[in-house]
């Protein structure tokens, strides 16, 4: 058995393999050099605004955020063909439900993702060019509730409006914890359009209608309705 030091952040930048671990070479990886990353790093400081309500959990974080959210919409011009799905990043450090203050509040664990363990984000990215256009922080049930349109729609419905505000006539692409009648509808009147897989959410969803005519059809079959209920 032997014992590795910690590598330093520079080590990440090596191209090289040390005959132990694999270069991790995030120049070529993620397009950014060493002196880049350092250099954002030295102006990157995290600090409490007045505009920030002391009791937040995320007051650190939040207008970080928001300022990026803001320069994303301002800068990018997306695509017609927008994706909105979940995604995480990763923490190693402590969680606060054991450690108090010191640690990331809302630690969430999906152990089938590559890093299953730290912040759940929900974000919204173009289609085409696959650049994010907005990201929100996925905090516990309590916060969430208060979020805009959550208590008028639900959480789905939510979180699709919100990441899409500021766009028109582009069409939004979602999986199941997203999709609904009800999120295609208020889509809709922003005058943008929504496409997506219905699971579970099958309220005014025609499901009955559909296996019935999908019934004792081979493998691969489809039927399609519009919106007035018939067949094409």
């Amino acid at each position: 058995m032997t014992v590795q030091p910690c590598r330093k952040r520079r080590d990440h930048w090596s191209e090289e393999d040390d005959g132990v671990r694999l270069a991790y070479n995030y120049k070529k990886r993620f397009g950014m050099t060493r002196h880049r990353f350092e250099t954002l790093m030295r102006h990157f400081d995290l600090n409490v605004t007045e505009s920030v309500c002391e009791e937040d959990n995320w007051k650190k974080v939040r207008p970080f955020l928001e300022a990026m959210n803001a320069n994303f919409k301002q800068t990018i011009s997306v695509s017609g063909e927008m994706c909105i799905d979940e995604c995480m990043s990763a923490w190693k450090g402590k969680d606060s439900i054991y450690y108090g203050e010191d640690g990331m509040p809302h630690v969430i664990r999906i152990f089938r993702k590559p890093e299953g363990i730290g912040l759940e984000l929900k974000a919204i990215a173009c289609g085409l060019s696959g650049l994010i256009y907005c990201l929100e922080i996925q905090e516990d049930k309590a916060s969430l509730a208060t979020k805009k349109y959550n208590e008028e729609y639900g959480a789905g419905t939510g979180i699709t409006l919100r990441l899409m505000e500021g766009t028109t006539l582009r069409t939004n692409n979602g999986d199941s914890a997203f999709s609904s009648v009800k999120t295609a509808t208020q889509v809709k009147k922003t005058r943008n359009e929504y496409r997506g897989c219905v699971k579970t959410a099958t309220k005014l969803f025609p499901k009955k209608y559909i296996e019935k005519q999908l019934k004792d059809k081979p493998r691969g079959s489809k039927s399609e309705v519009d919106s007035c209920g018939m067949e094409r």
